[in-house]
């Protein structure tokens, strides 16, 4: 991976693991040694690591997690937010997010 793609641990707002950083960077090998339990540690802002994914509009990482850990879907945000309600707010304010809209909505 190029070193000017990767983001760092002290990047991410507080709390965040190493599985958060583990999405932000796409690193799937590591995301897949994750224990369901270690998947729905939460930062600050109570975001789960599919809060990350859906945000960064990734596909693969979200069908990823939600392979590992079908309970994430349903992790509310502070703001009271599934990672879907994220997406949809990407979706109707920038014109993106589709895919990702699409996938966590079934």
């Amino acid at each position: 991976m190029d070193s000017e793609y990767t983001t760092t641990l002290n990047e991410l707002s507080e709390g965040a693991t190493i599985y958060h950083l583990a999405v932000e960077n796409r690193n799937h090998e590591l995301l897949k040694k994750a224990s369901k339990r270690e998947l729905e540690k939460l930062d600050r802002d109570k975001e789960s690591v599919l809060h990350y994914a859906a945000v960064n509009n990734d596909l693969q990482t979200c069908k990823l997690l939600l392979e590992l850990n079908p309970n994430l879907k349903n992790i509310k945000c502070i703001e009271g937010k599934t990672a879907l309600d994220w997406a949809k707010e990407y979706q109707s304010e920038y014109n993106t997010h589709q895919q990702v809209c699409k996938f966590l909505e079934n």
